[in-house]
């Protein structure tokens, strides 16, 4: 994310921004400012060069966007509105819980993008702009509020290519298998999304493949280390009705999504078959298939390279039939979309999707799904989603 908290030492870039932005543009020392709390303000660079920048003060629960320019060559580049679900993403966890800003009545484009946001027009400052005389319309955006807890670690257990976070929590949460958390990564400006592998009492479980920096910052930190968690997040996934039997498709790092669900369908007495597809048998830890087995669930490994289990993929060693079937499926996009395609249309299908997101609650718009009966949001209405709600967008 090439988004940073702004420096004095970047003031020339920035003033340079200012003045081919507005009629009546900030000074230095009006930056100077906002530098320090209540004030926080970004900067978006690239090779050394700010291309755009937000201001905003936050006292108590509100925040108020005070400043937000690109450099004009750089605009219609999606800059600002990155710049935007930042500032969301950042009020919303330090527990904003709404959003003002003022903006001119003719900045349409402006507009359109504080309402592509989320924002709605709150009122009308008569008269606010005193260059030109024009009105401000004002504009506010709600924040939901979530759990945001401050969890400690209690270990980092690696098991080959794959690791599990334990935190302790500060309070009891119930949660739906199918669920994530947003994870504050030591040393990252955003959180990331997560599935709960597993939550009991206190004790929350994160299952992670660590490739990426966030990930990979993840699994190194120490015991004792405190982390933000918000959470519960999204919808889970719905029980069988009647007296179905339930398959579980999981594609690699699926696993951590549909582990849970799992152990709640066996507790619950509904007959399971667990069919668990990777490149290779390190992705399957010995206590992991331990878990599985002792509860009576029927699992079926399957390897690329054949070095446990069947070989092939998981969307090769599908079953013909599927009577009084409800099936829950995650995993990569490819293989989603083959399982949608093969299952016929009258079986019930639930997929867990991923998306690219800032602030896991729907306020910042980022993971947006074009499904059927118009967009809808993963990380809000879903990630669990039936298969008649996403349509083609997985095409």
């Amino acid at each position: 994310m090439p988004i940073r908290p702004m420096a004095e030492e970047d003031l020339p870039q920035v003033l340079a921004i200012e003045k081919a932005s507005f009629t009546t543009p900030w000074g230095r020392w009006a930056f100077l400012v906002e530098l320090k709390p209540p004030g926080y303000a970004f900067v978006y660079e690239e090779e050394g060069r700010i291309l755009g920048y937000a201001v905003m003060r936050i006292v108590e629960d509100e925040g108020h966007l005070m400043n937000l320019s690109v450099a004009p060559p750089w605009r219609k580049r999606g800059i600002g509105s990155d710049l935007l679900r930042f500032c969301i993403e950042f009020c919303l966890h330090k527990g904003v819980s709404s959003l003002w800003l003022e903006v001119r009545e003719s900045n349409e484009a402006a507009i359109s993008l504080y309402q592509k946001m989320g924002f709605a027009v709150k009122g009308r400052r008569k008269s606010y702009y005193q260059d030109t005389g024009e009105d401000a319309l004002l504009m506010g955006l709600s924040l939901p509020r979530k759990i945001l807890q401050e969890a400690k670690v209690k270990a980092v257990r690696t098991m080959g290519p794959l690791c599990i976070l334990e935190l302790s929590l500060q309070s009891e949460i119930p949660f739906e298998p199918g669920q994530f958390v947003m994870i504050e990564a030591p040393g990252r400006p955003l959180m990331r999304p997560l599935s709960i592998f597993g939550l009991e009492k206190k004790m929350l479980k994160l299952l992670l493949r660590p490739v990426g920096t966030g990930t990979r910052a993840l699994v190194e930190v120490h015991t004792g280390q405190t982390l933000r968690v918000l959470l519960p997040l999204g919808k889970g996934y719905p029980m069988p009705q009647g007296r179905q039997k339930a398959w579980l498709l999981a594609g690699g790092m699926g696993i951590a999504s549909l582990f849970p669900l799992a152990l709640k369908l066996s507790r619950k007495g509904i007959p399971v078959r667990l069919l668990w597809g990777a490149r290779n048998s390190s992705w399957f830890p010995a206590p992991l298939l331990w878990q599985l087995t002792e509860k009576s669930i029927s699992l079926e490994l399957i390897t690329e390279d054949g070095s446990m289990g069947r070989k092939g993929l998981i969307t090769e060693v599908l079953p013909k039939e599927w009577e009084n079937a409800t099936v829950y499926a995650c995993g990569p996009k490819e293989m989603m979309k083959r399982i949608l395609s093969i299952i016929p249309p009258h079986v019930k299908v639930y997929v867990s999707l991923e998306e690219r997101m800032a602030c896991g609650v729907g306020a910042c718009q980022a993971c947006v799904l074009s499904g059927r009966g118009g967009n809808k949001l993963v990380c809000r209405d879903g990630p669990v989603f039936e298969r008649e709600e996403i349509g083609d967008s997985l095409s």
